[in-house]
C-alpha cells in the first residue's frame, strides 16, 4: 500500500510540473525572450509592439520616457524592459 501511495504522489507531482511548464503563459514568456532579441534602438512603439506584443507592464520613468516591462521565462533572474524618449522611438533596451 505505501508503495501505490509513494507512486500517485510522484505522479501527482509530475502532472503539476508537466501543466506550470505547458501553460500558454510560460509560451509567451519564453517568446519574449525569443523575441527580445530583435528590439533595436530607435524603433518605433509601433514597431516593439509588432515584435514584442502588449507589455505585461507599462510606466514612466524619472525622466517621463514611457516603459514597457515584458516578463522573463521562469528561472530567469529579470524581465526585459524597452524605454521610449519623446519622440516615441527606443532608447534604452535592457
Amino acid at each position: 500500500m505505501k508503495f501505490w501511495k509513494k507512486v500517485s504522489i510522484i505522479f501527482g507531482s509530475f502532472l503539476i510540473l508537466v501543466c506550470f511548464f505547458l501553460s500558454k503563459d510560460i509560451f509567451t514568456k519564453v517568446k519574449n525572450k525569443s523575441n527580445f532579441k530583435l528590439v533595436e534602438n530607435g524603433m518605433s512603439k509601433q514597431q516593439v509592439l509588432n515584435v514584442m506584443g502588449e507589455p505585461d507592464f507599462k510606466y514612466l520613468n524619472l525622466k517621463s520616457d514611457s516603459v514597457y516591462y515584458y516578463d522573463a521565462p521562469p528561472l530567469s533572474s529579470e524581465g526585459f524592459e524597452v524605454s521610449f524618449n519623446t519622440h516615441d522611438q527606443a532608447s534604452k533596451i535592457k
